[in-house]
């Protein structure tokens, strides 16, 4: 989330199951001697630049962003924010997971049986979702 103030703006990266990971605050003082000023939509996408190189520093590359607001419509800053993470790369939606069902055919083929080929199960993960998709269409 990007928290602001009157004087600063500031962000941080929570585990799921933790404390902070990663904070980031136009307070730290390498920060704030190159903003004109540290409150402002440039500080905020600034903040969210910063905080995304440590982040993948760090080897993470995608981030759920939680909005203290909630609320449908983004403040300025927060948009500026959500555009610097997105500059540097870092995606804000959770990664796809493929979790390969192991149950058997009626003609004996499973994805376990392409497990040490990854081109081979993707092909057969697709044929599947294909069937799947015809047969709901039904």
């Amino acid at each position: 989330a990007v928290l602001s103030t009157q004087s600063t703006v500031s962000s941080g990266i929570n585990a799921e199951y933790g404390g902070e990971m990663f904070s980031v605050s136009t307070r730290e003082p390498w920060i704030r001697k190159r903003l004109n000023k540290t409150y402002d939509r440039t500080a905020a996408l600034n903040v969210g630049r910063v905080l995304a190189d440590r982040m993948k520093r760090s080897g993470i590359t995608c981030a759920k962003l939680w909005d203290p607001q909630e609320s449908e419509y983004l403040s300025a800053k927060t948009e500026a924010f959500i555009s610097g993470v997105r500059m540097e790369g870092v995606r804000l939606t959770e990664p796809r997971v493929y979790f390969p069902a192991w149950d058997v055919a009626e003609d004996g083929e499973s994805a376990y049986h392409h497990k040490d080929d990854p081109g081979a199960m993707l092909e057969y993960l697709e044929r599947k979702a294909a069937e799947h998709r015809a047969a709901l269409d039904q």
